[in-house]
Parts: structure tokens; C-alpha cells; sequence
């Protein structure tokens, strides 16, 4: 897993994705909203409040993954909130989210 994350952002996976979120402007493609679900997996998987992400787990789940991959996550996460501070992602998302049709 601490690869993983590690060549999201060494191989510029996540700055291509914000690039593309960037692009949405106010015409929301399928495209855009797959990658507004991207980013938010990678910085909170799921949900984000479940038990079972690497973050969440504590020393009293003896669980040894989660010491060395701690670091990772959390860089994951900072490089994520600095590529999204690079653009208007406020913007993006209200009109990604807007776009949205509960009804189909």
C-alpha cells in the first residue's frame, strides 16, 4: 500500500488529476465527475470515518502496516491539499455537486 500511494503522487498521478478538475469550468463532463470521485477516494477512501482506513487505525489495533505507512498517507494527503489550493476547486466541485441529478 505505501507504494501505492507513494507513486500517486511520483509518478504525477494526482497533479494530472487536478489538472482535469480544473478543466471543468461550468460544463460538467462525465469525465470531471469521475475524477471528483478520484481525488476524493484517494484523500479519504470510502467514507473516511471507517475503522478500517490506514489512518484510522491506533497503536491499541496492533496492526504494523498501518506504522509504516502512516507517514505515506499523510504526505498523500498534504500533496493532494497543496495541488488543490493550485486551483479553483471550490468552484469546480459546487458545480460538479450542482450538475448532479438524484433522480436517475
Amino acid at each position: 500500500m505505501v507504494n501505492f500511494y507513494k507513486e500517486l503522487i511520483d509518478l504525477r498521478i494526482i497533479s494530472d488529476l487536478m489538472g482535469m478538475l480544473s478543466l471543468t469550468g461550468k460544463q460538467v463532463t462525465p469525465q470531471s465527475i469521475v475524477v471528483s470521485q478520484v481525488i476524493s477516494i484517494i484523500m479519504c477512501p470510502m467514507y473516511g470515518d471507517t475503522f478500517t482506513f490506514p489512518w484510522k487505525r491506533g497503536p491499541l489495533d496492533t496492526i504494523a502496516e498501518y506504522f509504516e505507512a502512516a507517514n505515506q498517507f499523510e504526505l498523500t494527503r498534504h500533496h493532494i491539499n497543496d495541488c488543490l489550493f493550485g486551483i479553483d476547486w471550490i468552484g469546480d466541485m459546487i458545480t460538479i455537486f450542482n450538475s448532479e441529478n438524484e433522480s436517475k
